[in-house]
């Protein structure tokens, strides 16, 4: 695996052709609600389940909870990108090269993988690439 650009992924269809789905069927309609209820009753989120029906009070706080909660975990996986998109810009990339802390002793840069005759301490191991154990 030298180039993670020339990978397929055979499987995104079965992850995306249901996300769309419930996305145009669950996700818009429950944002069209929210949008109409707070048009209506002239309030926020969290205050206009109140005053549509006292017993759901409760739903806007609720809302605003998992909101927060959910944020905590894509603002993890937006720093993976942005970290990653920051390593893009060295002048040599990270993962082209073994000798970092990260590699293990098993690691073979791909000019020594392509002709093994020039590797003296290759003795038939499992040998790994640079970009697999960055990104892995």
């Amino acid at each position: 695996m030298g180039n993670p650009g020339s990978v397929s992924f055979p499987e995104t269809g079965a992850f995306l052709i249901p996300y769309v789905i419930f996305l145009i069927g669950g996700g818009l309609p429950v944002f069209f609600l929210e949008v109409a209820l707070g048009q209506y009753t002239s309030q926020g989120g969290i205050t206009c389940w109140e005053k549509l029906c006292p017993i759901f009070s409760g739903i806007g706080c609720a809302s605003v909870i998992i909101v927060s909660l959910l944020n905590v975990y894509y603002i993890v996986i937006l720093a993976w990108g942005l970290y990653y998109l920051i390593q893009t810009f060295q002048a040599e990339l990270p993962w082209a090269r073994c000798g970092h802390k990260w590699n293990t002793p098993n690691c073979i840069e791909d000019k020594l993988r392509k002709n093994l005759s020039l590797c003296i301490t290759c003795n038939g191991s499992n040998h790994t690439s640079p970009v697999t154990e960055f990104w892995e």
